[in-house]
Parts: structure tokens; C-alpha cells; sequence
């Protein structure tokens, strides 16, 4: 019994060495399918990724670029000439600008385009004498079809001149000695109040000059021509004196009554004129003359409607600055004197009209 059953353990024991040894094969070759499927699945994963992504594009689309804008300076312009027909305008050349736009408008209207020019000038023609106009001006250009333009430049306002300006002249005997030998020789459109040895404060107080049967001072018949512009020749009597400042606050109420009464009125302020060597009486030396002239010259440059002037000085004055057209006395002038200062006055009166 006990043989028998050592036989049987031991088969037993056969029997399981013989199952191990052929289950450890069998399940090295499963494990071996496994490791076979899983790096199958791991290339075909790889793969799939590798024809699933996208090749990038070897062009670009180009942005187009956006043209700059252009910048233009405002231009500036001036009033050249403004007088009855013609009124011109100019500016300086704006950098990038190729052409300009120009702009009117009556007192009391809005601004119309008028013109559209290369030019850097414009010469209005439909203009009226004492009418006030005013003006704009823009610079532009034109780039990829659009155009560009500055801001408006400045407006700027002009009142437009008669061609023959009523012009009156006013003083002392100098303006006497024109109307007697001058006045024909002058347009119907000059003037003339005077009264001989009168002062500049005399202009303004002292009732003298007949107006329709009455008796008024110099600077209201002055009004009552609605001048366009006035000429003044005074303060000869005046300067015996070296000291010009009651004659320069005279000067500068006559002209501040005449531009409150007429705005767009101009005056102009003659030089005082030379004497002879030895005049007869009391006269003022030729110190105190061009003392005079210099303080007429600084109050005109100090207001923008007044012009002074002395080149008339110049027809009636010798080299060494003496008077040469003497009338006899050494400070009144001779009739030649007259017609030549007078015809020159009205030159330099004529260059105001055109804006020279």
C-alpha cells in the first residue's frame, strides 16, 4: 500500500512539473503576442499622427500697406493790392502742396468756394469800391485717388479803395500855396482845407471853413467830404519849439475822430518841409524840423491806416538841405513848388491805392 502510494504522488508530481513546464512557454508566447499588438498599435498611432498633421503653407498673404497721410502747413497769405476792381491776394509755397484752394465771403455773408489754382496768387476782379471782403485759403494734394488737405489759414478781411479816392487836404499856407497853383493839376477828387499860420490843436477848435452857411473847424468840413482819405501838412508854427508832444496828442485825436466817424478811412502825414538860409520871421530851425519829422514817422509806424511820407521834401530842397523853390521869404514855396510837391503827394497817394 504504502509503494502505491508513493507511486501516486510521485506521478503527481511528474504531472505538474510537466504542466509548469509547458504552461511557462505558452504564456511567454502570449506575452509575446501582447508586446507584438501593443507596438503594432503604438506605430499605427504614430503613423496616424504623422499623415493627420498639416503641412504649413510656404506663402503668405501680404498685408497691404495703408498709404501715409500728408501733412500740409496752413498757408499764409497777405492782401497785396485792393483797390476798386482788383484785389490780389498772395502766399508762399507750402511744402508737399500742388495746388490751392481759395475762399470769399461778403461782410455779413459765409464763405463760397471760388477758385482752385497751382498758382500762389489770386487776383479777384469782382470786387466793389467801399466794399469790405474777406478770405481763406487751404493747401492740398492728392495721393492714391484721395485727397489731403491744411487747415484753413487765417481769414483776412480787406476793404476795397476807390480808383479815385475822395482825398482832402489839410494844414496851414502850405496847403493854401497848392489849391492856388495845383488844384487843376490835380483830379476833381482832392480837396482842400486850410487856413494860413493855423496849429494842429487850431484844426480841431477853431470854427473857420464855411459849410452851408455855417461856420465850422477844420476837421468837421473834413467830414462833411466823406473823405476816403485825408492829407495833413502842420505843425510848422508849432515847431519854433523843440517839444513835440502837445502836437503829437493832437495828431492822435484828429485821427482817432476820423476813424471813428469813417472806419476804413487812411491818412497820410507829410514830413514837414525845409526852410531857406535866412528866412524872414520866426521859423523853425532845420533841427527842430527833423526833430519834427522823426516823432511824425514814429506816431504813423505806430497806426496801421496812417502813412507818413516826406519825399516831396526832396523837388523843393537843395543838397545842403536848404529850401530852393522859395516863394521870397525863404519858407513859403514858389508856384513851381506848389505844382511839383503836389503832383508828388498824389504819386505816393496813387501807390497807396494799388497797395504798393
Amino acid at each position: 500500500m504504502k509503494k502505491r502510494l508513493r507511486r501516486n504522488e510521485l506521478k503527481k508530481s511528474l504531472i505538474k512539473v510537466f504542466c509548469v513546464s509547458m504552461f511557462i512557454p505558452a504564456t511567454m508566447g502570449v506575452l509575446g503576442l501582447v508586446d507584438d499588438i501593443k507596438s503594432d498599435e503604438i506605430t499605427t498611432t504614430v503613423l496616424q499622427q504623422t499623415t493627420t498633421q498639416k503641412v504649413p503653407e510656404t506663402t503668405q498673404k501680404v498685408k497691404k500697406k495703408k498709404p501715409k497721410k500728408v501733412k500740409l502747413k496752413r498757408p499764409v497769405f497777405a492782401v497785396e493790392k485792393r483797390y476798386e476792381g482788383k484785389l490780389k491776394l498772395s502766399w508762399k509755397k507750402i511744402k508737399k502742396a500742388t495746388y490751392y484752394k481759395v475762399y470769399k465771403k461778403k461782410k455779413g455773408g459765409k464763405y463760397k468756394f471760388v477758385l482752385k489754382t497751382k498758382r500762389r496768387a489770386y487776383i479777384d476782379k469782382k470786387v466793389k469800391k467801399r466794399k469790405t471782403y474777406s478770405y481763406k485759403v487751404l493747401a492740398a494734394c492728392k495721393k492714391s485717388g484721395k485727397e489731403y488737405s491744411s487747415q484753413f489759414s487765417k481769414a483776412r478781411t480787406a476793404y476795397v479803395r476807390p480808383a479815385r479816392p475822395v482825398t482832402v487836404m489839410v494844414g496851414e499856407c502850405f496847403v493854401d500855396g497848392m489849391k492856388a497853383f495845383a488844384k487843376s493839376r490835380l483830379p476833381k477828387n482832392y480837396k482842400f482845407v486850410y487856413k494860413d499860420g493855423i496849429s494842429t490843436y487850431g484844426l480841431m477848435n477853431t470854427n473857420f471853413a464855411r459849410y452851408k452857411k455855417k461856420t465850422v473847424t477844420a476837421l468837421e468840413r473834413v467830414a462833411y467830404y466823406n473823405p476816403d482819405r485825408v492829407v495833413f501838412l502842420d505843425g510848422m508854427n508849432e515847431a519854433t519849439r523843440y517839444n513835440t508832444k502837445s502836437t503829437i496828442r493832437n495828431y492822435k485825436k484828429m485821427f482817432k475822430l476820423l476813424k471813428s466817424f469813417k472806419p476804413n478811412i487812411d491818412i497820410v502825414l507829410l514830413g514837414l518841409p525845409p526852410v531857406g538860409k535866412h528866412p524872414k520871421g520866426n521859423v523853425p530851425s532845420r533841427k527842430n524840423i527833423a526833430h519834427y519829422n522823426k516823432a511824425y514817422k514814429k506816431l504813423a509806424n505806430s497806426l496801421s491806416y496812417v502813412y507818413y511820407y516826406d519825399g516831396y521834401r526832396k523837388l523843393i530842397m537843395d543838397k545842403s538841405g536848404y529850401l530852393k523853390v522859395s516863394g521870397g521869404d525863404g519858407v513859403h514855396w514858389s508856384p513851381n513848388g506848389y505844382v511839383r510837391a503836389a503832383k508828388d503827394i498824389k504819386k505816393f497817394c496813387d501807390k497807396i491805392n494799388k497797395g504798393e
